[in-house]
């Protein structure tokens, strides 16, 4: 049984913290023949979204994957333009986001 950490987020809600081990191994459980997402998400009392999500993070096809280059590899002239690319793409793309949300805002006012 993975190991939990709680935060008291309210008198009633209690945020639970699991660990990357922890998420890989619960996820493991549900690639057992016959086991279901839903099923493992019951056993461990965690939502089949969640579980979902962490697939989806594990397996690099999240959109809250990081931009920021790994620390790991230092930024040379090419790696530091496609970075700025990158960003220069996200600034983007939130900006749509941005405005899109604000004209939807504007049709209720």
């Amino acid at each position: 049984m993975p190991s939990v950490k709680k935060e008291k987020v309210s008198k009633t809600k209690v945020r639970h913290h699991y660990s990357s081990e922890d998420k890989q191994k619960i996820l493991a459980e549900a690639e057992k023949d016959g086991e279901t997402i839903s099923s493992i998400a019951r056993k461990h009392d965690i939502s089949a979204s969640q579980l979902f999500l962490w697939k989806k993070q594990l397996n690099g096809k999240s959109k809250k994957t990081s931009v920021l280059p790994p620390e790991s590899s230092p930024l040379t002239q090419n790696n530091y333009q496609e970075y700025i690319a990158e960003l220069e793409r996200v600034l983007g793309k939130k900006t749509v986001e941005v405005e899109q949300l604000k004209e939807k805002l504007g049709s209720f006012a």
